[in-house]
């Protein structure tokens, strides 16, 4: 006796995983999904190698773009702009300090709080290093047109709550 192959759902029928979504929204989730993880990665992997050759890793170019942003935040601040732990930023922090790219300042208002500052190193290697993360930016972007940005950038925000500014 022939196996029965199990009938395929309508692509609008409920997805069986009981999410309640139909399979092709999910598929277009998905698909959606892997595009962007991959356009992320693909820029990445090249931002990391024009860190590196300014002797910087991401996260520290992270630290050094906050903090020339916002100079004179505290380390919490710093560790819930970048979505990570204050233990991480710690550690990252140590290497920065003992580099002379960052030092803690003592906040006028509340002893128990350190500021954080870029010394003028720490400016000259963002000055240097920033020039090079834009060029890669532009080329990785430069198929879009400035609609499209817009229309990208006004997408990707709907994907969880606002960036700090």
């Amino acid at each position: 006796m022939p196996t029965r192959r199990p009938a395929r759902a309508a692509p609008d029928a409920p997805d069986r995983n009981g999410a309640g979504v139909s399979q092709r929204r999910r598929m277009l989730v998905i698909t959606a999904w892997i595009r962007t993880v991959r356009a992320y990665l693909i820029v990445s992997k090249t931002m990391e190698r024009t860190f590196r050759a300014h002797g910087l890793t991401p996260p520290q170019f992270d630290i050094l773009a906050t903090l020339h942003r916002l100079p004179g935040i505290s380390q919490q601040e710093l560790a819930d702009r970048m979505l990570v732990t204050k233990a991480n930023v710690s550690f990252i922090l140590r290497g920065m300090e003992a580099a002379g790219w960052v030092e803690r300042r003592a906040d006028a208002h509340d002893a128990r709080l350190n500021l954080l500052h870029l010394t003028a190193t720490a400016r000259d290697t963002f000055a240097g290093v920033l020039a090079d993360h834009d060029r890669v930016l532009a080329q990785a972007l430069d198929g879009f047109s400035d609609d499209e940005l817009q229309t990208v950038a006004a997408l990707m925000s709907r994907l969880g709550p606002p960036a700090p500014s």
